[in-house]
């Protein structure tokens, strides 16, 4: 019995790598997708930065739930409605996005650092949280 426990746990604590490893390797994509919507936005469109951090965020976090959805969190998510996990899924990312808002404005216009290397270091914020919070509310 002891036996039959400690495999169950092995196989959780790997499921939640072998998740953690995929939800990385689609956020580096949607993270390149987002930083380079994010300098279109800006250097071309000559839009302001907090607001093409937001566009590009919520764009890119369309494209993150469709993937997560599809390669990462294929288990026990799918029992929920389709809509009702995107609800859950992108009321997370507005929590995000407030972090990320507010990381970008302290770095950029308090620390005087330029807008790319602010969303770098506020990204590092906001990815383990969504990594967590996506995991244990919305497909746990």
């Amino acid at each position: 019995m002891k036996q039959l426990a400690y495999n169950y746990k092995e196989k959780y604590i790997k499921k939640l790598f072998d998740e953690y490893f995929r939800y990385i390797l689609i956020g580096i994509l949607i993270t390149c997708f987002d930083f380079i919507l994010l300098a279109f936005q800006v250097e071309i469109l000559h839009i302001y930065y907090l607001i093409s951090v937001s566009i590009s965020y919520i764009l890119a976090s369309i494209l993150h739930f469709i993937l997560c959805e599809k390669f990462v969190f294929t288990g026990k998510g799918k029992k929920q409605k389709l809509l009702n996990s995107f609800l859950i899924f992108f009321s997370i990312g507005i929590i995000s996005l407030i972090i990320l808002e507010i990381c970008m404005f302290l770095f950029t216009q308090c620390l005087n650092i330029h807008y790319l290397i602010s969303k770098v270091i506020s990204t590092g914020f906001t990815f383990t949280f969504n990594f967590l919070c996506r995991k244990f509310i919305l497909y746990n």
